[in-house]
């Protein structure tokens, strides 16, 4: 409708002259004594039309005409007593003051005043030389906007230049919706909702970061399900769902910030699932493709350490790490920091012959790794006063029964430099339903394994070897199978190929 009221105003001109002169007139007046602003005029016309004045006797005039409005005259009528020439301006500029000026036709706002102009010519009778009030509102409009071509122009382009999307606040709260969820632990919801805005907003420039959330949420989701370390069906599912946005990413956003986030975490869901070689796969090619990413890099460089320790190369796994504390000396964080600087410390004493135990028996017969050839024994290192040890021997169990039958066995060895005796150690072994053989540590087997910090879990292959040492969360079952399937050959020879 404003554009209509521009056109119809731009064509309304053409015929009329005088009033284009009467803009002129009124443009060149000084400043203190030009009419109201166009957008205050209606409203300043609708008070002051109810105010009763003097009508304007101009009898004393150059041109003798008087200008009579209505049966009241306005303010802007009026002779102003302040004007040098007390009545004696141009009656043209009385009119220029009047309803015309203001925006009215001869109905004035909304009907409530009824303002007729009569332009009274008693000595020289010329009433066609007075201006002709606007016929329709269009003549306004033109007026209005006549008077500045570049307000004409940014309006116009006002009106044609886009809307912002309107679903812009939709986005982003939906947004933290699920983020509020995952923040909950309520990793399910959370991805369900992170799904739902890729549905919703695909042409969204959030959509890469989305997709790794919605990536990193399945994950935890997973892993919420997982039951003693092993992936049920629904597990299985969100962990596929996960790999299949992460993908996304590097299919369509591949030079996106979020791309290198992405291929990490892709590394993070194959070792959720147990397939170490993917993982490792992954992570180098993170190394490849993002090498110069300041955050991914680094991690993926940690991934790829790790998935080689797992895949029973402690060689190239301590390569990895002792590149990473040369390239990064201040650690993003100090977790990251103490997990290297643990690994440095235990990866070169795996591929040797394990220490001895020198131990002292709590439950069962004095454990003798002489004894134990031909056997994958499992060592865990623990301690009384350890708040998360217990978290981890249902995962144990599980692992002694389905491997135990295949030559897996377990020896549990309490830490003495906590000042456990053997009292409380068999307390705790008859607390926790341990069957295993427990020993106390008579001092040194804990600092010959690199074990004080517990829990720990060592793994000695069949011919007396130390193969892999971790926290237990971390065993997989490939390296277990891989230790279970290796022959037992002759010590000097070394560790199975």
């Amino acid at each position: 409708m404003r554009v209509r009221s521009v056109v119809a105003g731009i064509g309304a001109a053409g015929d009329d002259r005088e009033q284009l002169a009467l803009a002129a007139r009124e443009r060149a007046r000084p400043v203190h004594d030009r009419q109201v602003q166009p957008h205050r005029r209606i409203e300043h016309a609708r008070r002051q039309a109810h105010q009763p004045h003097d009508l304007v006797d101009a009898a004393g005039a150059r041109d003798g005409r008087r200008v009579t409005v209505g049966e009241r005259s306005t303010r802007f009528g009026r002779i102003d007593r302040a004007d040098p020439g007390h009545g004696r301006r141009d009656p043209s500029v009385l009119y220029s003051k009047s309803a015309f000026e203001i925006g009215c036709s001869e109905e004035c706002w909304q009907g409530a005043v009824t303002t007729r102009i009569r332009c009274d010519t008693r000595r020289n009778g010329n009433a066609a030389s007075a201006p002709r009030a606007p016929s329709s509102n269009a003549d306004f409009g033109y007026r209005t906007l006549g008077y500045c071509p570049v307000r004409t122009l940014l309006l116009l382009l006002a009106l044609l230049v886009p809307c912002p999307r309107p679903y812009a606040q939709d986005e982003t709260l939906d947004f933290q919706r699920a983020a509020a969820l995952r923040s909950k632990a309520d990793y399910a919801s959370a991805a369900a909702a992170f799904d739902a805005w890729l549905e919703r907003y695909p042409q969204s420039a959030r959509v890469p970061e989305v997709l790794v959330q919605c990536g990193i949420t399945h994950l935890e989701a997973a892993r919420a399900r997982q039951m003693l370390n092993r992936n049920p069906p629904d597990a299985l599912e969100h962990a596929s769902r996960a790999l299949a946005q992460l993908q996304r990413v590097l299919s369509g956003f591949e030079h996106s910030p979020h791309a290198a986030r992405a291929q990490y975490v892709i590394s993070n869901v194959h070792l959720s699932l147990g397939d170490l070689h993917a993982a490792l796969d992954a992570a180098e090619q993170g190394l490849g493709k993002y090498g110069k990413d300041a955050k991914y890099a680094p991690k993926a460089l940690l991934r790829r350490a790790e998935l080689r320790h797992h895949l029973l190369e402690p060689e190239l796994a301590l390569a990895d790490y002792r590149r990473w504390k040369a390239e990064n000396p201040r650690p993003a964080t100090d977790s990251e920091a103490g997990k290297v600087e643990l690994s440095l410390e235990y990866l070169p004493r795996l591929g040797r012959l394990a220490p001895p135990l020198e131990v002292v028996a709590v439950q069962g017969a004095p454990p003798r790794l002489e004894e134990l050839r031909s056997k994958v024994v499992a060592l865990l290192f623990f301690d009384v006063e350890c708040q998360s040890c217990p978290k981890e021997l249902p995962f144990l169990r599980e692992l002694e029964r389905r491997y135990g039958a295949r030559g897996l066995v377990f020896i549990a060895l309490a830490n003495r430099m906590k000042g456990a005796p053997a009292a409380a150690v068999a307390e705790y072994a008859k607390k926790h339903a341990l069957s295993w053989p427990v020993a106390l540590d008579a001092g040194q087997t804990f600092r010959a394994y690199a074990a004080e910090l517990s829990p720990n879990l060592v793994l000695v292959d069949r011919n007396g070897f130390a193969r892999w040492h971790e926290h237990p969360s971390q065993l997989a079952d490939w390296t277990v199978e891989r230790l279970l399937e290796e022959p037992a050959v002759r010590a000097e020879t070394g560790p199975a190929k």
